[in-house]
């Protein structure tokens, strides 16, 4: 895929966690990936950022 949208909660792991696998597999490291979030805190957004996100999306309530 040419970019990836992820949910930040997820049945059976964090969007963090399916993050940092993505960045370890050589073929999907190079793969941007967006989180859609309704947590838009700042502490929120940078545990996104130091995941390996590119950026985010914050979803509506």
């Amino acid at each position: 895929p040419d970019i990836i949208l992820m949910d930040w909660e997820m049945p059976q792991m964090s969007g963090f966690e399916a993050i940092k696998k993505l960045k370890e597999n050589p073929h999907t490291q190079d793969i941007p990936v967006i989180m859609v979030t309704a947590y838009a805190s700042p502490e929120h957004l940078q545990q996104a950022y130091q995941s390996g996100a590119t950026d985010y999306i914050k979803k509506t309530c």
